[in-house]
């Protein structure tokens, strides 16, 4: 599989990013492993998971899936979530960040992390503790590199100036929501990352499933995620996304391609993106997905009718900054 480097780093990357949210929920321990294995053997080795999915069961498989493989692999996890009760038990603040990490380490059975995401902003921590703590970690040697998910262009900028000016590794790589349906960060964040040679791991490449084709306006597939989460219900169960998907349906219909091969070489497309980080509950959809991510990117001129998806969703309006 072709690899790609994060920015800034010397981390050389599948363009494929096995997300594993569902390990432990959804996808059971041993299903799981043979997942990780399979991608691992496959040519992936981007993976990426969080403390929080599955209340840290994930991060623990992929802990024993990796044993005698950690050597293979670029493994990033998150902070930041809701973790345990207390005080201290979520959030950007150093005591959490440097408590987090402890456990982190321990669950995923490694001595170091490759990479270390804030996982959400956290109002409450100002941003010269934000990177002087992760600077620590680097120092400490507990974690390689260090990025942030769900920020907004100007909280990641004030993050790697308020770094740079005293000093510290600044973050190197930003995970965002990105797909056909979801295209904000068009406006500012993707224009803001390659002006500061940053890279970007988009999740809900699929739009939770939607652009996969499968589910209709009036019922979604069972034990999927817009059958059992009701956030992705929220986020993407609208008229104006079905919409759209049935446009790019056509467009897909009419260049030969299934919509699911459309919805990820589509990602590969766009310069910016490192690689999208892909979800999968069941080993077939991870070699179906590794399939496609091996064909690279569109031809342009295809790229570009995909765009009338993307109007359609966000409407004729007077941006604020023009």
């Amino acid at each position: 599989m072709e690899r790609k480097l994060i920015p800034q780093t010397d981390l050389n990357v599948s363009r494929m990013c096995l997300g594993t949210m569902m390990f432990g929920g959804q996808t059971a321990k041993e299903d799981a492993i043979k997942i990780v294995h399979a991608a691992i053997d496959g040519g992936i080795n981007f993976l990426d998971t969080a403390n929080i999915y599955t209340k840290g069961s994930c991060e623990t498989i992929l802990g024993e899936a990796l044993e005698g493989r950690r050597d293979k692999v670029v493994l990033a996890t998150k902070v930041g979530g809701p973790a345990w009760e207390g005080p201290d038990g979520r959030g950007n603040g150093r005591t959490h960040v440097l408590a987090s990490v402890e456990k982190s380490l321990e669950r995923l059975r490694t001595d170091y992390i490759d990479i270390f995401y804030y996982h959400f902003p956290d109002h409450k921590t100002d941003f010269e503790e934000m990177a002087g703590t992760m600077d620590m970690l680097v120092k400490q040697g507990k974690i390689r590199y260090w990025g942030v998910s769900n920020f907004a262009a100007w909280e990641i900028c004030s993050l790697v100036e308020k770094a740079r000016a005293a000093g510290y590794a600044a973050p190197v790589i930003t995970q965002s929501v990105y797909n056909m349906l979801t295209r904000g960060a068009d406006e500012e964040l993707i224009p803001f990352i390659k002006a500061y040679n940053i890279g970007l791991a988009p999740y809900n490449p699929l739009a939770a499933g939607l652009l996969t084709g499968k589910h209709s306006r009036e019922k979604a597939v069972e034990n999927t995620r817009f059958a059992l989460e009701k956030g992705y219900r929220l986020r993407y169960w609208k008229d104006q996304n079905f919409d759209a998907v049935d446009m790019l349906a056509g467009v897909a219909k009419e260049a030969g391609i299934s919509l699911l091969e459309l919805a990820v070489r589509w990602l590969l497309s766009e310069p910016a993106i490192t690689a999208p980080i892909i979800g999968v509950s069941k080993l077939e959809q991870l070699l179906q997905n590794m399939s496609l991510v091996e064909k690279g990117p569109l031809p342009e001129d295809l790229r570009e009718k995909c765009n009338g998806a993307w109007d359609m969703i966000k409407g004729d309006y007077f941006n604020y900054h023009r």
